[in-house]
């Protein structure tokens, strides 16, 4: 069986008292203890939400940097997961080290967490591939890739001993076209009640090191332009308009790296609503900034959490 090392854990999983892990078991339970804590406090933030009690989640947008930055924001996604309602998982995310033009899915039949290992869906897999749509990644390529793997351990920190499956898929750079194929062929199986679709992302990647610094001083604080210019794209994604979202990218050019999984979920909702009268909202429960931009060389990465339910 081929099973996918986790590359990040020892760097990008980090303590809740400031310590690295590492590959043992008690590095293992405090990581398990930290994601508690934070599903649980997510819990309550947005307990009062009547979406929170209400509706049939189908997809949830999640950030994937290291879990120091983003754990608590990434939490608010999970937290509205009920693992017993779900046998696949669909995970998105970005191609960060590998230039690519299309989707591929994982070779692998398993993953590693610090929690123990995560099953593939591999003929899910497999008749996606059998579409001439999908290929294969390249096992070194599927191992770098961060935003995929750190939505592994909240996975099975929220689905723990269950027998559901993951569907991994990479998205490179697409061109309108292909976000709605790729959309149109994903679409059944959003319309299945029992799978879920994460998409990775992360918002806007704001200082020099990025080669974006947008900044309206009529805004206030940078980090306050920071936020108006991620929450205008967050409304977009709201009002579940891939056009729009398209638009308001080529407008400010915001460094939102799963713009192209964000894409392919907006067409596959436009989709469902269009073909099967699919109910859907999309509304976003947490915003979070690594850093306050007060100056030009500051540096900063946002953080969102989103969920996309179907009226039931």
């Amino acid at each position: 069986m081929s099973i996918r090392k986790a590359k990040y854990w020892g760097t990008w999983y980090q303590g809740y008292e400031g310590t690295w892990y590492g590959e043992d078991e008690k590095d293992s339970i405090a990581l398990k203890h930290q994601l508690d804590q934070w599903l649980q406090k997510a819990k309550e933030n947005v307990g009062h939400l009547e979406q929170y009690r209400n509706g049939l989640l189908k997809a949830v947008i999640v950030p994937h940097a290291g879990y120091s930055y983003s754990g608590a924001t990434a939490a608010h996604s999970y937290a509205r997961i009920d693992p017993s309602l779900y046998d696949r998982v669909f995970v998105l995310g970005p191609s960060h080290y590998y230039r690519m033009s299309d989707c591929r899915v994982t070779p692998f039949e398993q993953l590693e967490t610090p929690f123990g290992p995560l099953s593939i869906d591999v003929k899910c897999c497999e008749s996606l591939v059998a579409t001439q749509k999908f290929s294969f990644l390249d096992k070194s390529v599927d191992t770098q890739e961060h935003s995929l793997e750190l939505q592994f351990p909240f996975l099975k920190a929220v689905f723990g001993s269950s027998n559901v499956q993951l569907v991994n898929i990479m998205v490179g750079v697409l061109d309108t076209a292909s976000k709605e194929e790729y959309g149109k062929l994903l679409a059944p199986y959003m319309k299945d009640p029992r799978t879920l679709f994460v998409i990775s992302s992360d918002f806007c990647h704001w200082g020099k090191r990025f080669g974006y610094q947008y900044y309206d001083r009529q805004d206030g604080e940078i980090f306050e332009s920071i936020e108006k210019l991620d929450r205008l794209g967050m409304t977009t994604i709201e009002h579940q308009n891939a056009k729009e979202f398209a638009t308001y990218l080529d407008k400010y050019q915001n460094t939102i790296c799963g713009r192209n999984p964000i894409g392919v979920l907006l067409h596959m909702i436009e989709y469902l609503k269009r073909t099967d009268s699919f109910q859907l909202e999309t509304l976003f429960v947490r915003y979070d900034q690594s850093m306050k931009c007060k100056t030009m060389q500051d540096l900063s990465v946002s953080y969102a959490a989103a969920w996309t339910l179907q009226s039931i």
